[in-house]
């Protein structure tokens, strides 16, 4: 009948069992993306009577169909890239299990997205990130991030990257490692050497048993501090 999902033809339950490594929300949705293509091939306009049963019918042009109606949809480019993902993974499977001859996912993108530009704080927002009064260790630690991000210009990945010995305060430069392992020297402010200094001094309280003494910032287990450590201390001051 048409509109009923065939899972016994697709072999839904077999592909799942592949996934066991995965998460159970992470298999879920690999379950749902399956499953939303094996609907669209029910109930798509682009059928004519060959609308697929099971795996080795599906064809390039139903994925570059099943893409384009995504995207019709109004799914964003994520979305859509996880979806030919899943199908990629499904596709594969089939193949290496002869359920299908060929894969229909070969040589198809999903659409690129649109890349937004990064929104510049606000003169009142700086000035509320630098004015915080460093009362501990960990303040001294965010003050220097944030007058090194925004007074030098330094990119999250670098700062991440840092060690002890990368910024010469007599010269007023920090050395970092940036995109393609390539070193370069950045001028940095009196204030943010200042800074610096004031963390540097207080760093060593910081670094827990097994700290790493090779990084310039770390967080609170003394590990490396990363990207996702530097947003949280953005968005909490």
């Amino acid at each position: 009948m048409r509109g009923t999902l065939r899972s016994v033809s697709w072999d839904l339950d077999e592909f799942d069992r592949t996934l066991q490594s995965l998460s159970a929300g992470s298999r879920a949705g690999y379950h749902r993306d399956v499953l939303a293509f094996q609907k669209f091939c029910d109930v798509s306009p682009f059928r004519n009577g060959t609308e697929p049963s099971r795996p080795g019918d599906v064809t390039r042009a139903w994925i570059r169909s099943y893409v384009a109606h995504r995207s019709n949809d109004g799914c964003s480019s994520s979305t859509i890239a996880r979806s030919l993902s899943v199908l990629r993974r499904y596709f594969s499977w089939a193949l290496l299990t002869e359920r299908t001859e060929h894969d229909p996912t070969t040589g198809i993108s999903a659409p690129r997205g649109s890349r937004r530009l990064p929104r510049v704080l606000s003169a009142e927002e700086l000035d509320r990130l630098i004015d915080v009064e460093p009362h501990t260790a960990w303040d001294l630690r965010d003050r220097a991030i944030v007058e090194l991000l925004y007074g030098s210009g330094l990119r999250v990945a670098e700062l991440c990257g840092m060690n002890p010995g990368s910024v010469e305060c007599q010269r007023l430069s920090v050395t970092v490692v940036g995109k393609g392992a390539k070193e370069r020297m950045v001028p940095i402010s009196a204030p943010a050497a200042q800074a610096w200094n004031r963390w540097i001094d207080a760093r060593p309280g910081c670094l827990a048993d097994g700290g790493d003494m090779l990084a310039a910032f770390v967080n609170r287990r003394g590990r490396r501090i990363t990207p996702r450590d530097v947003r949280r201390v953005i968005d909490l001051r």
